[in-house]
């Protein structure tokens, strides 16, 4: 395989007696050398791992984590094979037209990919989704607390009359009024505070070893809130570096960008200049002005490495920011547990000297509303949870304005129109029945509609007849998904595709001419004008794919169709007629 920078040798063991091996060969580098043995230098995972990095694919799938089907599951380069192969029996097939796309799973997966291949899904809207997932969450969490708190201090309230007369029965509220019909809650809580402290209370013996397990106690915590604390400060400034760096970075692939464009026509100018021995503005015998040029297309495959390794580690900075995000969140909720604990300890640290061995009936009631009282000053009093929720709700509206499934819907539509103009271009050159009816690639059903010129009716690939129909559609729609795909600034399919027999509507198995094995005595066919005709317009069609993407797209057709059919057609390379015994596979394979 041909890489952007280097070149990969990849090999796959032979199973033998058994159904599949994972023992691979993978040999990467500048140039390779073809080895007349390979060994096992990797398994299948590693290498689907590699490549995956090289089309630089996500490694966020598209639930935002916590994956409930594998259709949703991270995109993988085996998933770009779908727009890579049109084997045989799908190149002329009216009910799929995509490679694997036969089978449920590898159906629903494409489904799923489609708006990311098409560029609608970026790689940072993956790391959002993940992001709002895990804040939704949080939020979810936050808020179940809030509403228990507020459920065990209602619950308190019922009672708070009883909880009055009782404190009175106790003389622990001296000269306390009687309770008014127009009291609110207010009135009962603002006397009850007046209840004295179970510390207040003159009690008999401490507990021997209470203070101390709870100052241990209490040093443990602040210990662990140190740590918590420098573990977030670390994190912090790690992302405020990685924060900047992504930005440096994203700036430098703008930079980079902006000189690949203007370094465009050096290209071009390299090409016009015929005799490198003179010089292309007044004619004198030099080859400065062709050695000038050869510095600055050098310099342009400097920019363009450089900007493709940008690229490439930019998604390995989206994660690791993301997962950053996800440790100081977590950190933080563990630093406010601490903390609390450690403030109760702190103002409970006085009760814990007076508490006495022997409890009576006054000194539980004191400890039961000392405690019902703390339950509604948190809900009351202390807002740090109420604030959380807040900014939590704010980062989730936000994100929400960025995941705005209508534009994303219309970037997806605005890919189709492209896509959908490019069919109708290569339609006509490969001539089928209705070559001047507007066409819409449908990625829901995974297909193709032809609409009437009114569009009154759309037909769908199915319901337009003849194997020839099919197999123009096919091929008109792989060309124009290519075309779309170089397009792009980024995209994770590579740039090939290979077609199988695309004659076979026209011809049978045996090419007219062959002899037939079963019957030699007979003479062959003659092949008709007419389906020669047919099968040229096929390789005219992909010529013109070829000439539309600048030859940055490489076609490889197997086919029994002979040099009669595309006599006169460019960019047309025979490798090998394998007829009479020899085959693609070696015998000795």
């Amino acid at each position: 395989m041909q890489l952007e920078k280097t070149q990969m040798l990849v090999a796959r063991s032979e199973p033998g007696d058994k159904s599949q091996t994972t023992d691979m060969y993978m040999n990467e580098a500048e140039t390779v050398e073809i080895v007349n043995h390979p060994y096992k230098t990797c398994n299948t995972d590693a290498l689907k791992n590699r490549l995956n990095q090289l089309a630089g694919l996500p490694s966020l799938d598209f639930a935002g984590g916590e994956v409930e089907s594998s259709f949703k599951y991270r995109p993988s380069i085996r998933d770009m094979a779908a727009f890579e192969f049109q084997p045989q029996h799908i190149v002329a097939n009216p009910y799929t037209l995509f490679f694997k796309a036969d089978t449920f799973d590898h159906r629903e997966k494409l489904k799923t990919i489609f708006p990311f291949v098409l560029g609608a899904i970026t790689n940072k809207i993956l790391a959002l989704r993940r992001e709002l997932k895990e804040l939704v969450k949080e939020f979810e969490l936050k808020t179940e607390e809030l509403n228990n708190r507020k459920a065990a201090a209602n619950a308190w309230i019922i009672d708070i009359k009883a909880s009055y007369s009782k404190a009175r029965e106790f003389g622990l509220l001296r000269e306390a009024p009687n309770p008014q019909t127009d009291w609110d809650i207010n009135n009962y809580i603002q006397i009850l505070q007046k209840v004295p402290k179970s510390s207040e209370l003159n009690l008999p013996k401490i507990e021997e070893g209470s203070t101390e397990r709870a100052v241990k106690e209490l040093n443990a915590l602040k210990n662990e809130e140190e740590g918590i604390s420098h573990s977030i400060g670390v994190l912090r400034n790690k992302l405020s570096k990685l924060e900047s760096l992504s930005y440096s970075e994203e700036q430098y692939g703008k930079a980079l960008n902006f000189q690949t464009e203007r370094l465009d026509s050096v290209g071009w100018f390299e090409d016009k200049i015929k005799d490198k021995t003179l010089c292309p503005f007044c004619g004198s015998e030099s080859r400065s002005a062709s050695d000038e040029i050869s510095k600055l297309l050098e310099v342009t495959k400097n920019v363009q490495r450089t900007s493709q390794a940008v690229t490439s580690a930019r998604e390995v900075l989206d994660k690791e920011i993301a997962d950053i995000k996800k440790q100081l969140r977590d950190l933080e909720g563990r630093l406010n547990v601490v903390r609390d604990h450690r403030q109760l300890l702190e103002s409970k640290s006085e009760d814990l000297r007076a508490r006495r061995q022997t409890l009576n009936e006054i000194y539980r009631f004191v400890g039961r509303l000392e405690q019902s009282l703390d339950n509604l000053n948190i809900v009351q009093i202390d807002s740090r949870l109420v604030e959380e929720l807040k900014l939590l709700e704010s980062r989730i509206k936000d994100i929400k304005v960025k995941l705005n499934p209508e534009e994303e819907k219309r970037r997806l539509g605005n890919a189709l129109n492209y896509i959908s103009s490019y069919i109708s271009h290569y339609v006509k050159f490969i001539d089928v029945e209705r070559p001047n009816d507007p066409i819409h690639l449908d990625t829901t059903n995974l297909t193709v509609q032809v609409l009437l010129k009114n569009r009154s009716r759309k037909d769908y690939l199915w319901e337009i007849g003849s194997g020839a129909n099919w197999m123009g559609y096919h091929i008109s729609t792989l060309l124009a998904l290519h075309e779309y795909f170089l397009s792009l600034n980024i995209s994770p399919v590579p740039n090939f595709l290979v077609i199988d027999q695309p004659s076979q509507v026209y011809f049978p198995e045996r090419w007219p001419g062959d002899l037939d094995p079963k019957n030699p005595s007979k003479l062959p066919e003659e092949p008709s004008s007419d389906d020669i005709e047919r099968v040229n317009k096929i390789f005219r069609t992909l010529s013109e794919g070829l000439s539309r993407t600048k030859n940055k797209l490489q076609l490889l057709v197997i086919e029994h169709a002979d040099e009669i059919t595309w006599q006169g057609i460019k960019d047309i390379n025979l490798v090998d007629r394998w007829r009479d015994g020899r085959a693609l596979i070696p015998q000795d394979w």
